[in-house]
C-alpha cells in the first residue's frame, strides 16, 4: 500500500488524459501516481520487471471536480508540484531527486 495524496491522484489523472486522451477517476489517479513511482524506484535501483495498474473507473462522472481548476481551488487542493514531478518522470524517467540513469 502507498499513501497518495489527493492532489497527486487528480494530477495523474490529467496527465493521463493529457497523455490517451482519456478521463479516468480518482481512484485510477491514485493506482497510476503509484505505479510510477515503483517503476522509477526500480529503475534507480536497477532492478527489471513488471509493475500494473488498473483504469478503475471512466472519468465522466468526474468532470466538474477532478477536472475543473475552479473545483481544485475549492477544496484547496494545489496539483501544480505533481504535474511537474508527472512530467519530470515521464520525461526522464528519474522520479525528482533521483540519481540520473546510466545507460
Amino acid at each position: 500500500m502507498m499513501k497518495v495524496p489527493d492532489a497527486a491522484s487528480v494530477a495523474a489523472v490529467r496527465a493521463l488524459e493529457r497523455s490517451i486522451g482519456r478521463k479516468a477517476g480518482g481512484s485510477t489517479g491514485t493506482g497510476l501516481w503509484s505505479a510510477f513511482k515503483l517503476v522509477a524506484e526500480m529503475v534507480g535501483q536497477g532492478r527489471t520487471g513488471s509493475v500494473v495498474t488498473l483504469f478503475c473507473d471512466p472519468g465522466d462522472r468526474y468532470l466538474d471536480k477532478y477536472y475543473s481548476d475552479s473545483w481544485l481551488a475549492g477544496q484547496g487542493l494545489d496539483i501544480t508540484p505533481y504535474t511537474r514531478t508527472i512530467d519530470h518522470f515521464l520525461a526522464t524517467g528519474n522520479w525528482p531527486g533521483q540519481e540520473p540513469i546510466s545507460v
